[in-house]
């Protein structure tokens, strides 16, 4: 892991989760494309968070990617959502959009089992994004132990569906100049107000497009199948 730690300044008003504890429910969503934090098997990755978590909704096909999705979201007295307006996309595809989080975390140098190598850690800034289980399973977390003076300790067994496992570290390495190294990278992060922009940018038009024409080809090997079994 390379070294982030220089004195870049400016003057965006950042203000790190560690202060403002960590709100799991309503964030602005924007389309766009970047690169994320993946765990690994076998190996322990510590983690702390630096920005509010950001909820979407988004479809997947295959051949055309994430996008965010059309439908209209509305809360119950409770404050549950719910679907409200089905959106175009979802129509086409006949499929429910999927709750997904991201967040910028810095990543600290480690070994695979999760402990430090030295006392003022390396460490890289990174988004991480993450389903609907990983989300209760951290905010639960989260909620018995201050996030403040603990990091996260996470691993999975499942590499290509990230299934998570996640666990409280006895401290957290956001102290002294450490701290004070990770929030000056943090300033001059140029991904840290669009950490909820993780799908593919469409115009309706464009992506309309694309779902009928996928729809089409789906159907027509359906029916070269069907043919094929007669």
């Amino acid at each position: 892991m390379a070294t982030k730690k220089r004195n870049n300044e400016t003057k965006a008003n950042v203000v790190s989760a560690s202060a403002t504890g960590v709100d799991w429910e309503d964030s602005t969503m924007e389309p766009n494309e970047r690169t994320f934090f993946k765990l690994e098997n076998g190996k322990t990755r510590r983690v702390h968070f630096l920005s509010q978590p950001a909820r979407t909704f988004r479809h997947y096909v295959k051949g055309i990617g994430y996008w965010v999705s059309r439908s209209t979201f509305a809360k119950t007295d409770e404050g549950k959502l719910y679907i409200e307006k089905p959106g175009f996309d979802m129509e086409i595809i006949g499929e429910a959009p999927r709750a997904a989080f991201t967040a910028v975390i810095a990543v600290f140098d480690t070994d695979k089992m999760g402990n430090l190598k030295s006392e003022d850690p390396d460490f890289e800034i990174m988004l991480w994004s993450f389903g609907e289980k990983s989300k209760n399973r951290i905010r639960a977390l989260m909620l018995e132990w201050k996030h403040s003076e603990h990091d996260l300790l996470l691993t999975t067994d499942n590499e290509k569906f990230q299934r998570l496992d996640a666990a409280v570290a006895n401290n957290t390495c956001m102290v002294g100049e450490t701290r004070r190294c990770v929030l000056a990278e943090y300033k001059a992060y140029p991904f840290k107000d669009l950490a909820s922009q993780m799908t593919d940018n469409f115009a309706d038009d464009e992506l309309r497009k694309n779902l009928l024409a996928w729809k089409a080809t789906k159907a027509s090997k359906g029916n070269a199948d069907d043919e094929t079994t007669k």
